[in-house]
């Protein structure tokens, strides 16, 4: 059992993978099992069925289009993806970390409503009427 990070944050603890590690060596990382739900769940994938065999996989960085028939089917843990196959479908790499014991997945950052300081329109206070406050006033927080 080890835990799926995505960047520093901490998904999933306990997660049954499909692969070896030795004191300090990580043995054919490439072709470790994930359990796929789970995979999803930490690289902020959604999921809508589009027929019987295909879904589309949804994230604010990526859309894929994936036929359930080539996904491996593991006796224990169901459908799994390889680490290779989460690479080469979603373009996010990993590693495994010893400190944590925990596959750490690079997932890009979407940062929404942020801006550039060159990208942000100046503020234009021209025109605008001028309010003057009370002497006193009170506010609930």
């Amino acid at each position: 059992m080890i835990g799926l990070n995505a960047g520093r944050r901490n998904f999933k603890t306990g997660v049954f993978v499909r692969g070896s590690v030795t004191d300090n060596e990580v043995i054919n990382f490439g072709n470790w099992l994930i359990p796929y739900g789970e995979v999803l769940q930490v690289i902020k994938f959604t999921s809508t069925v589009i027929s019987d065999n295909e879904v589309e996989l949804r994230s604010p960085f990526k859309i894929v289009r994936l036929n359930l028939d080539e996904i491996r089917n593991d006796p224990e843990l169901g459908l799994v993806l390889s680490v290779q196959d989460i690479q080469d479908l979603f373009d996010i790499k990993s590693e495994f970390s010893f400190r944590e014991y925990a596959i750490i997945f690079e997932v890009p950052e979407v940062r929404r409503g942020r801006r550039s300081s060159r990208e942000r329109p100046p503020v234009i206070l021209e025109g605008l009427p001028e309010i003057s406050p009370p002497n006193f006033n009170t506010g609930i927080i």
